[in-house]
């Protein structure tokens, strides 16, 4: 892959007519917060892309991109991820999207209220190594309103305005914070494994995701968190060292234990709000509960019954293991 420390120039069929797209990426360089104007609204809706070209083989195309409050992002025209959550940012290898010559990656955003954003960062990694970056900036083009079509490669994004810099992500003290900066979990190299066992790491948690206190694994091979405070994530691999994080439609959290058995989710909790670091009295009891996703669409939206278990202990019990039958859920695990 060849890459260009200057600005180099790309093609886009527009009106009918062959037009630059303007400054090229950049070869290392922070990516800013972007929005359609400088005060955001409530309710504000903002269309935000930028052309790009790729040259030569394309070994893999981290995205990672986050925004105040939602976004769908496209690549070429098509969906690659969106997100609600922008204290989570999205990371996706959309290698499998990018086509030599031009490329579009665009953005659809809505504000709930409060200040809004857009950041993005697409860093495309060619077989030799060498690699290029896109990030949102002053160069992007936005717009509140969009036609049908504004996200495909050959709309003429060009005569729309450019967007408005917000912030730098490097920013420690803005609003958002160093959202884009991720923090890494031990190495998977690191992790002593027996013989004929691999660990790849998948996803390390970020800020405003908690602190995790237990994990299971769903129907589908994704991750289910429960945080210390706070709902379930559900963390589902979308590539090698890549993962999307949502935040899961259910009205339950802060499990002890939780566990995918019999088309339900299985969890265990404590009775009262003590914090767990308290000795708990012989009276207190856990309670399991099985929340069910009746129609299949990866939401789990009620709660079954609660049965009590034995007696807690000064230390959390937090292992749960599949029952014989689906109505009798047993625990384990201690001291």
């Amino acid at each position: 892959m060849k890459t260009r420390s200057t600005a180099w120039m790309a093609l886009v069929l527009a009106a009918g007519a062959v037009v630059p797209l303007g400054a090229g990426v950049a070869s290392a360089q922070d990516a800013d917060w972007v929005w359609v104007s400088a005060e955001a609204t409530a309710g504000q809706t903002a269309h935000l892309l930028r052309g790009f070209a790729v040259e030569g083989d394309v070994a893999r195309a981290p995205l990672v991109a986050t925004c105040d409050n939602h976004m769908v992002v496209y690549v070429n025209g098509v969906e690659v991820a969106r997100s609600d959550e922008w204290q989570s940012p999205v990371r996706v290898d959309v290698a499998a999207h990018l086509v030599p010559g031009r490329n579009v990656v665009a953005v659809a955003c809505r504000n709930d209220g409060g200040p809004a954003g857009l950041a993005l960062r697409l860093d495309i990694v060619g077989e030799d190594g060498t690699t290029e970056r896109v990030v949102t900036s002053d160069g992007w083009r936005g717009s509140e309103d969009a036609p049908e079509g504004w996200e495909q490669p050959g709309f003429a994004f060009l005569r729309w305005p450019r967007a408005v810099v917000i912030g730098s992500t490097s920013e420690t003290g803005s609003v958002w914070g160093a959202v884009m900066t991720m923090r890494e979990a031990t190495p998977a190299e690191k992790i002593q494994l027996p013989e004929g066992f691999r660990a790849e790491l998948v996803h390390s948690s970020q800020a405003g995701e908690g602190s995790w206190v237990s994990l299971t694994l769903d129907e589908k091979g994704r991750a289910v968190v429960s945080p210390e405070t706070g709902g379930l994530l559900r963390i589902a691999r979308t590539g090698p060292g890549m993962a999307a994080v949502e935040r899961l439609d259910a009205d339950i959290g802060m499990c002890q234990g939780l566990l995918f058995a019999y088309d339900a989710a299985l969890r265990q909790r404590e009775r009262d709000a003590r914090p767990p670091w308290r000795a708990a009295p012989a009276a207190r009891r856990r309670r399991r509960r099985a929340v069910r996703d009746p129609r299949g669409a990866g939401r789990l939206p009620g709660q079954g019954r609660a049965r009590a278990a034995r007696p807690g202990a000064r230390a959390r019990r937090h292992d749960l293991h599949r029952p014989r039958q689906p109505h009798a859920a047993g625990l384990e695990g201690g001291p």
